[in-house]
């Protein structure tokens, strides 16, 4: 009998399979560990109401991560598997893909939809004990659509290039972003040039801590100890990175003040692990579930899907694909000489 196990990663927006391993004799006592590790996943719940607390659970993943974990700036998603347990946005998605409320309790629209106005909880801290404020929304948003953004090497300028005056901020003719504004401490606006279809998709992005990172210039910020190493990297989510082993184990432990009730697991460990052994790590219980195991052979995920031990997670593509056929085409090989 191969361990319980809590499924623990976001469907992620994107080709995901995830592959579970479960206990299928104690299937009923797995449901609500998985409650505050990750906020934003709703996973289906059993009849029991009983609720473990403790222990650790441990990934795998083919691929280690670049070592980039600032929302910012990275670009894997291997790298994400780490930073969507550290890090939470004001809206996120549930299995219906529908925004609900994060970070933000409540928003509300004006007439023309060119303006949506956040209330944020007032109890959550960020994992050095600072509060979360509008300060720090603002600020995010701000980096995002700094001149220097993408010249440092951030590429997610789609969250603020629909944004009131983001033109004029971003070629450097104003001083200041109209976009978001802080209203106080606890009411954020987003502002649009025209109304916009995806107000809340835009306001979905992972905020980071305006005091950790104010006094750092914008270039500076993917080489800093904050956006690469444990221990110095701080957000406002359920875990905070404890440890790595670079490219072998990557350590997250439960944040005790987290404002959603402290988390029931003790410790998520991430391991590195080659595709080729992955399925058999997960019929000896060695691991407990893989991130995007499309990689691995086919004939191991149907044996898998046999022994009926598994849960198997999986979200359609958000993928297209684009095939054209150039008619009349000819090569410069088939052009006739003239005599």
């Amino acid at each position: 009998m191969c361990k319980r196990i809590i499924t623990l990663l976001a469907i992620l927006i994107g080709s995901i399979f995830l592959l579970v391993a479960c206990n299928k004799d104690d299937s009923d006592s797995k449901k609500q560990e998985q409650q505050n590790s990750k906020p934003t996943e709703k996973v289906e719940k059993k009849a029991s109401q009983e609720v473990s607390t403790g222990g650790t659970v441990i990934g795998a993943m083919a691929q280690a991560p670049r070592g980039m974990f600032n929302p910012l700036f990275y670009e894997e998603m291997y790298e994400k598997n780490i930073i969507d347990f550290i890090y939470e946005s004001l809206v996120i998605q549930n299995e219906q893909l529908e925004y609900v409320p994060h970070l933000a309790t409540k928003w509300k629209a004006n007439k023309d939809q060119t303006a949506l106005t956040f209330e944020l909880a007032k109890n959550v801290k960020w994992h050095d004990g600072k509060p979360f404020t509008a300060h720090d929304v603002v600020f995010t948003y701000q980096l995002l659509a700094d001149p220097k953004y993408t010249e440092a090497g951030g590429i997610r300028t789609t969250y603020v290039y629909s944004l009131l005056g983001y033109d004029h901020y971003q070629s450097g003719n104003d001083e200041t972003f109209q976009g978001v504004t802080a209203d106080d401490d606890y009411t954020v606006t987003f502002k649009f040039a025209e109304s916009t279809i995806n107000p809340l998709q835009i306001a979905s992005f992972p905020i980071i801590p305006k005091h950790i990172f104010e006094d750092i210039p914008i270039e500076d910020i993917p080489t800093v100890p904050e956006s690469l190493q444990p221990k110095h990297i701080v957000g406002t989510g359920p875990f905070s990175f404890e440890s790595m082993q670079e490219g072998e184990v990557y350590t997250l432990t439960r944040f005790d003040d987290y404002w959603q009730g402290t988390p029931h697991l003790d410790t998520i460990e991430w391991k590195v692990i080659p595709k080729n052994v992955l399925g058999d790590l997960l019929k000896l219980g060695d691991i407990d579930f893989v991130s995007e195991p499309h990689g691995l052979p086919l004939e191991d995920i149907e044996k898998v899907k046999e022994k009926n031990m598994f849960t198997f997670i999986e979200q359609p593509s958000f993928h297209y694909y684009y095939l054209g056929f150039k008619h009349a085409f000819r090569s410069k090989n088939d052009v006739e000489t003239p005599c």
